[in-house]
């Protein structure tokens, strides 16, 4: 399974990291904080570069770590299926197959969120 950032995903992750998906109002400014955004660039997270995959890993990693370990089980399930579905030359470690993408560790996080796991 290929794993395709979305607009989507890119919302439900700004709100779990408690920003603001920007959205410009006409005249340079986001409607919802007021922060200004040029019309033609809006500067919302992308969550395929490794910075947005650790602010999501802090995210999630909170004093109980009970969210953590929630994703960590939902990411685990899905590795599984996408595992026994790949040619055995191509399958990958788990350790290494959920960390070692971060559009994909971003688009899991955003699934589980959705699915109200954590």
């Amino acid at each position: 399974m290929t794993y395709k950032m979305t607009d989507k995903y890119r919302k439900v992750l700004t709100d779990l990291l408690g920003e603001c998906w920007h959205k410009p109002n006409g005249i340079g400014y986001c409607h919802k904080c007021g922060r200004s955004v040029p019309d033609w660039r809006i500067v919302n997270r992308t969550f395929t570069a490794d910075k947005d995959m650790m602010k999501v890993f802090r995210s999630l990693k909170t004093e109980t770590w009970v969210d953590w370990f929630n994703f960590k089980n939902f990411a685990k399930i899905k590795w599984e299926k996408d595992f026994w579905a790949r040619k055995e030359e191509l399958r990958e470690p788990f350790e290494y197959w959920w960390m070692s993408d971060s559009e994909r560790f971003c688009c899991l996080a955003a699934q589980c969120k959705m699915e109200g796991v954590i």
